[in-house]
């Protein structure tokens, strides 16, 4: 059987059809080629493994990547939601499915103590360092006092001990001041 023969065979089980849409499998079928000749004469290709209309986003797969090294996968998928990213399919982020993106990417999980082998603190373990509340080592960020980094809007802030020390001893260089211009003496007799 030829193409044109074979095209034209396919034509008719499609218009006979109840069905308006069919699979190629199933014209296949009831015109009695075989699925490949089937598919040849359709001019059909098979999508290729991995190749689909469900892909996430580059942007949420680099954010997860760099999320993984300063926190575990509940954490990151709150973060993600915050940021108003959706899954592929539109849903919201979970645990699992961040899991099964950093899986399927080869990214590694976050494990306890990885950032403190890198000297890194967060705002509460800098807060305890300087005897200070959570606020206030905040103020010192946004007054840029004290350097830290944040991997996006809403994600936790990262401060590495290098830069805690350089902020207490500079502040152990600015003493309180006593003294203020104009400010008259009063001699206590």
């Amino acid at each position: 059987m030829n193409d044109r023969e074979a095209r034209e065979q396919i034509a008719q089980v499609i218009a006979s059809s109840k069905y308006r849409w069919r699979t190629s499998r199933g014209i296949a079928k009831d015109s009695g080629l075989p699925i490949q000749r089937a598919l040849e004469v359709l001019e059909l290709n098979k999508t290729p493994i991995g190749r689909h209309r469900h892909v996430t986003d580059t942007d949420t797969i680099e954010l997860i990547t760099s999320l993984a090294r300063l926190q575990p996968d509940e954490r990151i998928a709150a973060t993600i939601n915050r940021l108003g990213h959706r899954t592929a399919h539109g849903q919201t982020w979970t645990a699992a499915r961040v899991c099964s993106i950093r899986n399927g990417h080869g990214i590694a999980a976050y494990r306890e103590g990885e950032r403190q082998e890198r000297s890194e603190l967060t705002v509460d373990e800098a807060a305890d360092a300087l005897k200070v509340t959570p606020t206030t080592v905040l103020r010192l960020i946004r007054h840029k006092d004290l350097v830290a980094t944040q991997v996006c809007r809403n994600a936790q802030w990262t401060i590495r001990q290098l830069d805690l020390d350089e902020y207490l001893v500079a502040r152990a260089g600015h003493s309180p001041s006593t003294h203020v211009s104009g400010q008259l003496a009063l001699d206590i007799q």
